[in-house]
């Protein structure tokens, strides 16, 4: 028996031996071995990071004025003290700021469950203060409630109010720019890159400040360990001159209402137009010097009111579309049209075709044409008969005079006198609009654009191509631009630019965007003596009895300049609605400058697209902008 319990006693006793010797081999490994990641995870247990936004970095024209900034904001957030503070601090604020019921009864759900006590609690309705008597009101009485701070937290601004606002972007309620998307479920970013704050935002972007704390094992706040000052983004230089921006904008806006006053008043049921868009370029460099989009409106309401601009928007469609929706129903309000909008460019397709008839040695610039006022095609069966504007029969016309005239006649008949089929005529059209670049995007140095097309897969056509049909024949404005200083500059084209440069918050140039040859045409693939007809053919454009006694489609509106300048209407015609009218062209005619295109969605007539054109150069070159009632508009100057 005594045998046993002392069996018993040692067998207690070594497994005693036992565990005490696992407990210091572990004590041993934790202190020796893994001191060091203890040591950190401590540390990490005993301190947070409170981060501090960063400023935004400037959107300067290149002229220096501020197109974007960071506005001073602060939010009034509680901290954790202890439960009786924080609700002296809640009760405070919520008299202060006058919260209704329901935003109160949130705050206080997000207070009571709010865990992380070295974080402080944000507030609905205490955010985003910007007026000064609110702060100083505000900062006479904080001092009763150490649980209330006020911090800088820097708003997107956009001083210059509506310039551009859809190229802008904005800035969206989580901080991202509008374009900028975080998919949920793969928690990736994906960003469009089609508005400026998009496009660059790791450039505009700073680096977050902080501020590390101390706390306790509560997550109470002790003491600062280390402070981080935020540093602001870089700055963004564009190359727009802000006076030609913002009477570009003007001139777009005067024309568009009157146009709408005449439409909402005419007997026809086609709708309304709601929109329109112009931009300048500098032929020489690429350099973008306006570009503009109607409507327009405050680029700040993108990050406080987005909602209700949707819905004045759509009220304002709902008053238009009372007199009919025609083709135009929608504002589409958001969309910025110089770059993202693609139609038909009726017959500022005609230099196209002249090109093509010229370089494949089917024409001259001598060689005439009888037109009777309406083309009957022979290489596309049956394609119907196509007439000229209100019929109009011009008689034997050669290429200065028809494209003075803009006679549709004249070019069908050049398309069909090229080579083989009409689907043969189509690559021929093809293969020059590819040399000018067309269909392929702008290429533009800012943000993205949305690329036109040469033809409709669904509706190819060779005749629909001559007159730029709205089906066929789709462009934006800013591979307009390009294909106006292409035949500007006879044969080379610079790669259009928005940005100029990107600086530190120093004025430092961190990168440089110089000018670029984009593409450059051979003399064996176009002519410099083509190139030369088609701009003499469009000086007669803009003049009155230039060639042949013939009066251009928009000398109404150039013929008393000083200068002489080159130009193209269009109208592409849509349906039941009234036509696209564009107007492009370039100034002055013998030393070429700018390049000028101006679209009106819906705007009925060319005559309204070629009086913006105007004021435009006219303030470009003269820097007094044409009054309305100053120019004789006449309404049968139409291509």
């Amino acid at each position: 028996m005594a045998e046993v319990k002392s069996s018993r006693i040692n067998g207690i006793m070594l497994g005693s031996c036992i565990i005490v010797a696992i407990l210091i081999i572990r004590l041993a490994f934790l202190q020796v071995i893994q001191a060091e990641e203890l040591s950190a995870r401590a540390d990490r247990n005993s301190q947070r990071f409170i981060y501090e936004p960063a400023p935004r970095g400037l959107i300067l024209t290149a002229d220096g004025e501020v197109v974007a900034n960071s506005k001073p904001s602060y939010d009034v957030r509680i901290n954790f003290i202890n439960p009786e503070e924080q609700d002296k601090a809640f009760d405070f604020l919520s008299n202060f700021f006058d919260w209704d019921d329901d935003t109160e009864k949130r705050n206080r759900e997000r207070l009571d469950t709010h865990k992380r006590f070295h974080e402080p609690v944000e507030l609905e309705g205490a955010r985003n203060i910007q007026d000064q008597e609110t702060l100083f009101a505000l900062e006479e009485e904080i001092w009763k409630y150490p649980a209330i701070e006020i911090v800088a937290n820097p708003e997107r601004n956009y001083p210059q109010v509506d310039m551009f606002p859809q190229l802008l972007g904005g800035i969206k309620s989580d901080g991202l720019p509008r374009g900028i998307e975080l998919d949920e479920e793969t928690q990736t970013f994906t960003n469009s890159k089609n508005t400026l704050e998009a496009y660059w935002n790791d450039d505009l972007t700073g680096e977050k400040g902080y501020t590390l704390w101390e706390v306790d094992g509560n997550s109470r706040p002790i003491n600062v360990v280390e402070r981080q000052e935020a540093i602001p983004g870089n700055n963004l230089v564009l190359t727009i001159d802000s006076e030609l921006q913002k009477n570009t904008q003007k001139a777009l806006e005067e024309v568009i209402i009157k146009e709408q006053e005449y439409q909402l008043n005419d007997n026809n049921n086609y709708g309304v137009m709601r929109n329109g868009a112009a931009v300048v370029m500098d032929v020489k460099t690429g350099e973008v010097l306006s570009i503009a989009s109607y409507p327009t409106f405050d680029a700040n309401r993108l990050n406080r009111e987005y909602n209700q601009l949707t819905m004045e928007f759509r009220e304002l469609d709902e008053e238009l579309n009372k007199k009919g929706t025609g083709g135009a129903p929608t504002t589409n309000w958001e969309v910025f049209r110089p770059l993202r909008w693609n139609r038909g460019i009726g017959s500022t397709a005609k230099m196209l075709t002249s090109i093509a008839g010229l370089e494949e040695g089917v024409i001259t610039p001598s060689t005439t044409y009888l037109d009777r006022g309406v083309y009957n095609p022979q290489d596309e069966p049956g394609r119907p008969s196509i007439s000229n504007f209100n019929n109009r029969a011009f008689g034997r016309v050669n290429l200065y005079e028809a494209m003075t005239v803009s006679s549709n006649a004249y070019f069908l008949w050049v398309t069909e006198q090229l080579a083989g089929n009409f689907r043969d005529q189509m690559e021929i059209l093809g293969h020059y609009s590819s040399l000018m670049g067309l269909g392929e995007g702008s290429d533009l140095i800012g943000v993205r654009d949305e690329p036109g097309t040469v033809f409709d897969p669904n509706n190819q056509s060779a005749l629909s191509f001559t007159i730029g049909a709205h089906s066929t024949t789709r462009f934006n404005l800013m591979e307009m631009a390009n294909y106006i200083a292409m035949i500007a500059n006879e044969g080379v084209q610079y790669r259009p630019r928005l940005v100029q440069k990107i600086t530190d918050t120093e004025g430092n140039v961190l990168e440089e965007f110089e000018k670029e040859v984009l593409r450059e045409v051979s003399e064996d693939e176009i002519s410099t003596d083509t190139f030369q007809a088609i701009k003499e053919s469009m000086k007669g454009v803009t003049k009155y009895g230039y060639h042949g006694n013939r009066n251009g489609t928009s000398a109404a509106f150039f013929h008393h300049m000083d200068i002489d300048v080159a130009g193209k209407t269009g109208t592409s015609h849509v349906g039941t609605a009234y036509s696209h009218a564009w107007w492009t062209g370039f100034a002055p005619y013998d030393d070429p400058e700018i390049a000028v295109i101006v679209m009106l969605e819906h705007g009925r007539s060319s005559t309204n697209a070629s009086q913006v054109a105007s004021m435009i150069i006219e303030d470009y070159f003269f820097g007094d902008e044409e009054d309305l009632e100053d120019l004789d508009r006449d309404e049968n100057d139409e291509d």
